[in-house]
């Protein structure tokens, strides 16, 4: 009986995970794109104030996503004592 409810606990765990990325992900997500297409142009045209803009925009969004998961992961392990 415990290999079952190990089971189940993985596959719940797994589920909280795929669902917390999947958040993470849809709101970052768009603030990366945005920003990398910022820099893009930036680039194309040689605007420094655009350059710097879209990388303020991906770092961001990176510190964003990184915080959120981290956030996760100490919540998951206080449930888990």
């Amino acid at each position: 009986m415990p290999a079952s409810g190990e089971r189940s606990g993985l596959r719940g765990m797994s589920a909280a995970v795929g669902a917390g990325l999947l958040l993470v992900l849809s709101c970052g997500g768009p603030l990366l794109v945005a920003g990398g297409a910022a820099v893009t142009v930036g680039g194309a045209r040689g605007s420094p104030l655009l350059i710097t803009v879209g990388a303020v925009m991906v770092l961001t969004a990176l510190i964003a996503v990184v915080h959120a998961l981290r956030r996760r992961a100490h919540r998951g392990r206080g449930e888990a004592r």
